[in-house]
């Protein structure tokens, strides 16, 4: 993967893919607060896209980044419909660089090549950072149910 300076690149192929970093990911967060009270399928929410964006690289880098920011900021819209805290979304993305960092770990990558692909894709993941919390805060307002009348209403009113 050429996008992230050779750092995933080995002769056996790249250590870090998405399905693994994906299905690790779930796995750390599924045991937090709020996705621990989330049903399974919610705990990714749109994240599949943006991990599938982040190790893209069959489109131009420039289509890559155009990618993962459309992702992270759907994935962004998807929390702020849960009600997820802001902070949270943070988290979210700290888990991805775990989950990467880890799944490089046990495919046998040594300290040193992880350390240079989670420093590679630092500047990836801060656009995931700004653009799931542009999602978030941008995004459409979540509805609530109107005990009163078992309705949804609109929050503005």
């Amino acid at each position: 993967m050429e996008n992230f300076g050779g750092a995933f690149e080995s002769r056996y192929g790249p250590p870090a893919v998405a399905k693994d970093v994906l299905e690790l990911w779930v796995a750390i967060l599924r045991d937090e607060t709020p996705w621990s009270e989330m049903y399974l399928d919610d705990i990714s929410g749109r994240w599949r896209r943006v991990v599938g964006a982040l190790f893209e690289d069959t489109v131009s880098p420039a289509e890559r980044r155009h990618h993962l920011r459309r992702a992270a900021r759907r994935h962004g819209e998807f929390r702020r419909g849960q009600r997820c805290d802001a902070q949270d979304l943070a988290e979210e993305v700290s888990m991805l660089e775990e989950a990467v960092g880890e799944v490089m770990h046990r495919s046998g990558a040594s300290p040193r090549r992880i350390e240079q692909a989670l420093y590679a894709l630092a500047p990836d993941l801060r656009s995931i950072c700004r653009a799931v919390y542009a999602g978030y805060v941008d995004g459409p307002s979540p509805r609530r149910l109107d005990v009163r009348s078992e309705k949804l209403a609109d929050p503005d009113d």
